[in-house]
Formats: structure tokens, C-alpha cells, sequence
């Protein structure tokens, strides 16, 4: 097994927030394998995790990483439950490479997908995300990264009213749920397969489970209104954030990394409660 050597390094559009944001590092050594990268990472697996908490983000570039079957490899060495498309609750049509590797969108390039927090719409979602980039577009196609408690705070600044609003009342979403899958919508998710049902009846009843109100349209789709969320949720003492998805700019805070091998990136913690 080869030792090797990772190091720090200052990518475009990092930010510092008490911490740089996000946090990168490069493998400089030459002819490493996939099992070498599975090694370190195991080894050092506490101490990334710790950083990730630190600095919201950590770009990892150099590595070995050739296909979704060793991305997959990459995320299984973190040791970290997993939380795979088929019992999430997103929105969005994506399609499994393997387990717990799956394309981020299936929508055209020309279909806008705005800054969001990952699944801030329902009661279920992952505490971290893992993203890899396999071909990066020559132009547009990247994934912007936000600090959402330097937003937050920067919103409160703001809009102090608006913030203290959200905390009191809570957020609650709703959607149309197509029959069918559509690839050509950034949230085309069929209702069979966001809730995973065959039939009318299997979907009202995870629906009632869920505690969401629904509608069903004369085409087949479904409306759905989710469940009243909690606005805002901390991780710890050092991180706050609020659950919208932002359609607005605040100033240049949607600072975008550019073809990033793969990265991780902290969300929320646990499953979150109305």
C-alpha cells in the first residue's frame, strides 16, 4: 500500500469565514491506486469529518477517482450510513449507477436549478453529500457552494422581519408530482417513485404517514402541501442555518468552484421533526 502525500492547497473563489470555505486538498503523489486513496481516507477518516464541520466543504483533487463504481468505493471508506435515492423524498429524476452513486439531475442543461438545500422541503435528508465530477463542461455546469449560516446571518442583517417570520411560522412546501417521470423538469419526479408506490392507495398511505395533504389532478399527477417544518435548525453551537431555497444573490455569496474532482459537503444532522 503506497503512503501517501495530500496537501492543503488555495483553489478560485475560496472565502474565509474564520475558516477558508471550503477547505482543498490535492494528492501529490504520483501512481497511486483507488486502494490507497480508501486507505488514507479511512485513516484520516475522523479528522476529515471534524474539518468538514469546521469549514462546511472539502474539495478533494488528483485522486484516483475513474467512475461511479470507485466513487462509490470513495464513499463507502467514510463508513457512513447511507441514504440511497430510492427511500429519499427528493424531487428530482436521477438515475442509480450503483447503490449509492446516482446522477444529480436528469433535466436539460438549459433548465435553471437554483442554490438549495439539499431535501429542505421534506422530513427526511442526508447529513452530508458527497459530489463528483467526472467531465467538466467547458463552459457553465458547475455547482456553486454557499456557507448558509454566513447567509443567514447576512439575511437577518437584511431582512430581520422576514427571518423572525420563518423562526415563528415555519416553512411549508408544496409540488405537483407528475404520473410519469419527466427528465425534461428539475423536480419531475413521478409520485410512484418519490413515494415509492404502485398504486393510489400505497401513496395516500405514506402520504398520511408523512403527515402531507395532497390532491389528486384529472391528468394522474399529485399536489402535494408537506408537512410544517421547522425554519431553522443548528449543528452545534457553530452553525445555524434556515430552511428556504434561495432565489435571490446576496452580494457574491454563490462564489462557484470550478471542476472540482469530487467533494463533501455538510448539510443538516438527523432526521428533522415538524
Amino acid at each position: 500500500m503506497k503512503q501517501l502525500q495530500v496537501q492543503a492547497v488555495h483553489v478560485s473563489g475560496q472565502q474565509d469565514h474564520g475558516n477558508v470555505f471550503p477547505l482543498a486538498y490535492a494528492l501529490k503523489t504520483d501512481g497511486s491506486a483507488l486502494d490507497d486513496m480508501r486507505a488514507w481516507i479511512q485513516s484520516n477518516r475522523d479528522r476529515l469529518l471534524n474539518e468538514l464541520v469546521q469549514h462546511g466543504a472539502i474539495l478533494f483533487r488528483g485522486f484516483p477517482v475513474a467512475g461511479a463504481e470507485d466513487f462509490d468505493a470513495v464513499i463507502r471508506a467514510f463508513g457512513m450510513d447511507s441514504f440511497t435515492y430510492q427511500e429519499s423524498l427528493s424531487n428530482a429524476v436521477r438515475v442509480n449507477k450503483t447503490e449509492l452513486v446516482f446522477t444529480a439531475n436528469e433535466a436539460p442543461p438549459d433548465v435553471s436549478i437554483f442554490l438549495h438545500h439539499e431535501m429542505a422541503q421534506t422530513p427526511i435528508f442526508p447529513s452530508r453529500l458527497f459530489f463528483c465530477c467526472e467531465t467538466a463542461p467547458e463552459i457553465d455546469g458547475e455547482t456553486p457552494l454557499c456557507r448558509s449560516d454566513v447567509l443567514l446571518k447576512m439575511l437577518a442583517e437584511r431582512e430581520p422581519e422576514f427571518v423572525e417570520a420563518c423562526e415563528r411560522l415555519g416553512v411549508r412546501y408544496s409540488n405537483v408530482m407528475p404520473a410519469d417521470d419527466d427528465p425534461d423538469s428539475g423536480q419531475g419526479r413521478s409520485w410512484k417513485s418519490t413515494l415509492d408506490s404502485n398504486s393510489v392507495e400505497q401513496a395516500e398511505a405514506r402520504l398520511d404517514k408523512l403527515g402531507y395533504s395532497y390532491e389528486w389532478k384529472a391528468n394522474g399527477s399529485l399536489r402535494v402541501k408537506f408537512c410544517q417544518l421547522s425554519a431553522r435548525w443548528s449543528m452545534g453551537a457553530k452553525y445555524s442555518s434556515i430552511s428556504l431555497s434561495p432565489l435571490f444573490e446576496v452580494g457574491k455569496m454563490f462564489e462557484t468552484i470550478q471542476k472540482t474532482q469530487f467533494a463533501l459537503v455538510t448539510t443538516r444532522k438527523f432526521r428533522r421533526r415538524a
